[in-house]
This record gives C-alpha cells, structure tokens and sequence, in this order.
C-alpha cells in the first residue's frame, strides 16, 4: 500500500502490542511507523538497462514473513543509538516496537492485488489477496484518527478499536470480493462462457466499484461491477491473450527476451495480453486507469525486432488520470457516465 498507509498500520502495532505497557506511547509508536517503511527500500533495486528489475525486487525479500526478524533487527540497530541517548526505552522494547512495524508490512500488502511474496525464499508465489485498493483514503484516515487518539489520549482501548475497525474493514473487502466473484460467473453464464481463470480487484480508492476478469476460450473478458445494495455492471471489453508458449513455437525468440517475458508473466500472475491497438505491447490485464478500461497502465514492447544481448523495454501509461479519476467517481456513486 501508500507510504502513509504503511506507516500509519505499523505505528499502530507497535502502540497497541508493545505501547499498552510503555512510558513514551508516541515514540514506540514512531518506531513501529519507520521500521514499517523499511521493506520498500527495495524500490533502490532498479537498473537502466533491466527494466524489470525493479518489478522482480519490490515486494520481494524483505517483504516475507521469513526475512521479519532480520528486517527489524536491522531497524532497531539503526535506531537505537538515537533512541538510548535519549533515554526513550530500553533495547528490548526498541526490538519489539521495530518488530511489530515491520511485521505489518508485507502483510498488509498482500491484501492488495499487487502481488507480494510472502514465503520467499521457500516459494516465489506471489501473493494478492485483492480485498483492498493500494490506496484507500477511508481506511487510512480511519485509522490514522485512531492512532493519534490513542495516544494523546493515552488510551489502549481507542488503539484497540482501531485495529477492530482495520480487521473488519477487510473483512468487508474480502466478502465484497467473494459478491463480486459470483456475479461475473453469472455474467460468463449469460454469454455462454466457460470461466478459465477469474481475477477481481478494487477500483482505485474504494471497495464499491470492482474491476472483473475472466478468462474464456483464449480471451480475457473486461467488465466493472458496482457492488452496493445490488449489483450492477458497467460493460467493458476484450482482450486477446499473450501465450508465451505459443510464440516460441512461431518465433525463434533470444534467451534474454524470452526471460524478460516470463518474469513479466510471473508479475502479472499469468495475465497478460495483447493490446488491440497496438500489436506489439504485451500488456498486463490486471491494471487500467477505468475499472473497465482496456488501456493498460504498463506494458512491454514485443516488437519482434530482439537483440540478443537486449532486454525488452518496459513502458508505463498516464493518459488523462483527472478525467478516468471523474469517470470513476460516477461509477462509484451510481450515476451514468
């Protein structure tokens, strides 16, 4: 999730499992929100001529519940100079602060549809369990309101509440998920479809307006579904599925090429495409700026014309974020576009 985000639900761990029995409620706090930021240093993993990089690394290690100890270890380390010069704590109360905040990081990713891997070095699955959008501005201000309370008001019970609020807030978007999920194999029904693969995710923002796809007899199906009181759908489009497997058979495609696309393809889980307007971009389905949008947000150019010795270019899309954002807004409130 967002940085603030981030570091708003680790300052609340470490107030309410280790701040409950501390003397300086604000400063554990502080500790838990910095070592909560920590896992996303790996953005620094990034190279010029490897697009992808960056892509392989982020949420990678230091966002598994396997690399906890050492990531917070390495916080308190790095903090504790600071935090025994000024008397704030002792070492073991700097350790569990630190620990409670990194815990909460990849966890709290792996909520969203981005993908995380949890159980590195064991497994590379990456892990999405789409029950919240990568920003959320209700549960962030939410919690950040109760974070604040319980400190200044120096109550365990208001940080108690407010962890109550953040579990059953994606406790709802996990049965909004499940809502969603039934409607469009209802959709698929209704076009004679044979749902292969399903994929659903929050629009930006909200747990209202979901993006849906399915896959159907090698075609991904686009629709956006507006889960309120009743259902209803705002109808999309389609896209032709990209099949690593069957372009190696009618191209002779070089070894670094065909690298970079099977680590794209274990980025977007398997969900890639190729855009109708553009042949020769292999796009990730999961992610348009509309819910039911057909334009990706990044791609890779698969132009045909590889070099050996050449990774594929990766390329993201921004075109008119303020308008689809208004186009948003109408689908979350209910209103026709």
């Amino acid at each position: 999730m967002d940085p603030l985000t981030q570091g708003v639900v680790g300052s609340l761990a470490a107030r309410t499992l280790v701040g409950r029995n501390s003397k300086r409620p604000l400063a554990v706090a502080i500790l838990g929100g910095l070592s909560a930021l920590t896992p996303d240093l790996d953005v620094l993993i990034k190279s010029s001529t490897d697009h992808l990089l960056f892509l392989q690394y982020h949420r990678q290690f230091t966002h598994s519940v396997f690399f906890i100890p050492i990531g917070s270890l390495f916080c308190s380390l790095i903090m504790w100079p600071l935090v025994s010069f000024k008397r704030i704590c002792d070492f073991k109360t700097c350790l569990l602060a630190c620990f409670s905040g990194y815990a909460t990081h990849g966890l709290i990713d792996a909520c969203t549809t981005y993908g995380t891997v949890l159980f590195w070095p064991f497994a590379d699955t990456r892990i999405a369990w789409s029950v919240i959008s990568i920003i959320d501005p209700i549960f962030t201000s939410v919690i950040l309101l109760g974070l604040i309370a319980s400190i200044f008001r120096a109550s365990i019970r208001v940080a108690l509440l407010t962890v109550l609020f953040g579990l059953l807030y994606l406790l709802v978007g996990g049965y909004q998920n499940q809502r969603v999920q039934s409607e469009v194999y209802q959709i698929a029904n209704k076009r004679n479809h044979a749902v292969e693969r399903i994929f659903v995710k929050p629009s930006f923002g909200n747990l209202v307006v979901w993006r849906t796809v399915y896959l159907h007899d090698n075609k991904f199906f686009v629709d956006a579904i507006r889960a309120g009181r009743g259902l209803s759908k705002f109808d999309g489009g389609s896209v032709k599925r990209f099949n690593i497997n069957a372009q190696m058979e009618k191209l002779e495609i070089p070894p670094l090429p065909l690298y970079d696309l099977r680590r794209f393809k274990w980025f977007t889980n398997d969900m890639l495409g190729v855009s109708e307007l553009h042949p020769d971009r292999v796009i990730d389905v999961r992610y348009s700026l509309l819910p039911n949008g057909l334009e990706p947000i990044w791609y890779l150019e698969f132009n045909q014309d590889f070099q050996d010795n050449k990774h594929l270019t990766f390329n993201a899309i921004r075109s008119n974020p303020w308008e689809k954002l208004k186009k948003l807004i109408f689908m979350i409130v209910g209103f026709p576009d």
